[in-house]
This record gives C-alpha cells, structure tokens and sequence, in this order.
C-alpha cells in the first residue's frame, strides 16, 4: 500500500522492499524506480515507435537519459495535474 495525494492505493503486486510493507526503502523513490525500469524495458522493446505515458516531475531527467540511451526523443505536453507530466517518446528515425 502507498500514499497518493488523493488516496491510498493498494499494489496489484505489493512492493515487499518498501517501508509500507516492512521494506528498507522509501516507497517513493522505490515506485519511481520501478515505473522508469519498466520504461527502459518499454522503450528497448522491438516495434516500438512512440509511446504516451505520464511520469512524475522528479522523473523528468532520468526518463530523458533513457529516452536519449534507446533511441527517442522526449516531449513534454500539457497537464493538469502538477504532480505529473505527459510525455510522448518518439523514435528517432536512424539515416542509415
């Protein structure tokens, strides 16, 4: 279980390592560890030309360094909510 502004959210998969759970480590930067791993295995996948998803602010220079690393470009749109950031990944067409 982990804390949202809004609620409290229960974890499909509970995160045994967090402190919620008994953990040694903050559920925060454990959560964000996980989302942008799977990011990276996202965006490292065959056939993947572009993909829209939402990431915390504090995310923002780790999932560019992955964006840049596999291949994509990283924009940011427009949002509503200041706790997160609508991004798009586009791949980068190779000239060769």
């Amino acid at each position: 279980m982990y804390d949202t502004n809004e609620a409290q959210c229960e974890a499909v998969l509970p995160f045994t390592l967090c402190r919620s759970n008994g953990g040694p480590y903050d559920d925060a930067a454990f959560l964000s560890g996980w989302r942008l791993g799977v990011l990276d295995a996202t965006l490292a996948g065959l056939g993947v030309s572009a993909l829209a998803d939402s990431i915390r602010p504090v995310e923002y220079a780790q999932a560019d360094l992955i964006a840049m690393a596999r291949g994509y470009t990283m924009v940011v749109e427009p949002s509503r909510d200041p706790e997160w950031m609508s991004v798009t990944f586009t791949r980068v067409q190779d000239d060769c």
